[in-house]
């Protein structure tokens, strides 16, 4: 699979190839030596690759993004001769002995990556690599790094920097191999955050979820799951939560990791979880869609959701007969994100409707005076909604 990428496109991976060590000896009394890194390059059928771009970074380099950001490492940058050969010396480049990746690539579609330790005695390091198709790993920046701006991506060790779309989604094409991110805000650097053990394997994509302060590590337990439409289509770019079992929607909130939305195939994903039972919501506000999956168990470190068919929604219609007598205040229906705050012109209009509740069958309807849920009153139960229908409670 060959992935089309911009010009930043790099690799990095911790695998290191076949190093090995050759002194370097002076002429004489007062000759230099040096110590440097040297390889061969080339393509997977065997062939040398020629006239092929090789960049050097430290393992900590970080490509610019900001006068905040900038990294003051120097840079090293060749390319391999007809032989597929590349040197680089700390003779003529001032190279400091320490962690280097190297990267190698021809145009947007092939890559490779190496990692080496630099020797402070006189050596030359000898690395060998194979260009492959990249990989892509893709991800979503929470609302709170963006904070109603925008957010870099970057990588450890690579010249890459990625600005993340309007919705925090971003795409980042890199080699197989296992790598450092760091996400940041464009303005303000005092959110960022480090994602590291970020898996991608060439000609593949890897999807690390939503990336939020505090962000735990894809080995966490996940969820995957599907939403479609009812005309039999995925449902791309649906807003998807996830519900834990208690939960309150007007005392409780939701972590940033439990929010994400649904791609071109109507996939989602969701990772950091602990185990548990689970509800998932998926709206399409657009397309005036909801749907939900319900009594999710997380037992394992990978997990399913049964796919899940959005229809219109139904809404709760409550009058002030009805058991409800505050002019103010939460209704909600328990153990779901569904609730609305309602005010004195609701109350002098004699009803409450309660919109966007899915259809199913639901226990019991609440109300809370505040989001301490005082005054908290059971105002329903056994409620049925249906789509595109108004249940009344009188």
């Amino acid at each position: 699979m060959k992935f089309l990428v911009n010009l930043f496109v790099c690799l990095c991976a911790v695998t290191i190839f076949s190093c090995s060590e050759n002194p370097v000896a002076g002429d004489g009394a007062g000759v230099v030596t040096t110590n440097g890194i040297a390889g061969v390059i080339k393509t997977d059928d065997g062939s040398v690759a020629a006239n092929t771009n090789i960049r050097v970074r430290s393992k900590d380099y970080l490509s610019d993004v900001s006068s905040f950001a900038k990294s003051s490492a120097k840079t090293y940058d060749t390319k391999t001769d007809e032989n597929g050969y590349f040197q680089i010396r700390s003779q003529d480049t001032l190279m400091k002995v320490g962690e280097y990746f190297i990267e190698a690539y021809q145009g947007d579609s092939l890559m490779d990556f190496m990692a080496v330790h630099l020797e402070s005695h006189d050596t030359i390091k000898e690395v060998n690599g194979t260009l492959e198709f990249p990989s892509l790993v893709s991800g979503k920046v929470s609302r709170k790094i963006l904070n109603g701006s925008g957010a870099w991506v970057q990588v450890y060790g690579l010249e890459r920097i990625v600005l993340v779309d309007t919705s925090g989604k971003f795409n980042v094409p890199l080699p197989a191999g296992n790598f450092t991110f760091r996400v940041l805000n464009v303005d303000s650097e005092v959110d960022a955050e480090d994602v590291d053990s970020v898996f991608a394997v060439s000609g593949d994509t890897t999807n690390i979820g939503v990336v939020y302060p505090g962000y735990r590590r894809p080995e966490f337990p996940s969820l995957t799951g599907y939403a479609f439409r009812n005309t039999g289509f995925t449902s791309s770019a649906a807003v998807v939560r996830l519900i834990p079992f208690g939960f309150n929607p007007v005392s409780d909130s939701l972590p940033d990791y439990f929010l994400t939305d649904t791609d071109q195939y109507g996939g989602y994903l969701f990772h950091g979880l602990d185990n548990g039972l689970y509800r998932v919501e998926v709206r399409h506000l657009k397309q005036g869609v909801f749907a939900t999956v319900d009594s999710i168990a997380i037992t394992g470190t990978e997990n399913s959701a049964p796919s899940c068919t959005l229809s219109t929604p139904g809404s709760i219609q409550v009058s002030f007969t009805a058991g409800l007598t505050e002019t103010a205040g939460y209704i909600y229906l328990p153990g779901t994100g569904v609730f609305i705050q309602y005010d004195n012109d609701d109350y002098a209009a004699g009803y409450v409707i309660l919109p966007w509740v899915p259809a199913g069958n639901y226990t019991s309807l609440y109300y809370a005076k505040n989001k301490s849920l005082e005054g908290n009153v059971l105002i329903g139960e056994n409620i049925v909604v249906g789509p595109g229908k108004t249940t009344v409670l009188d």
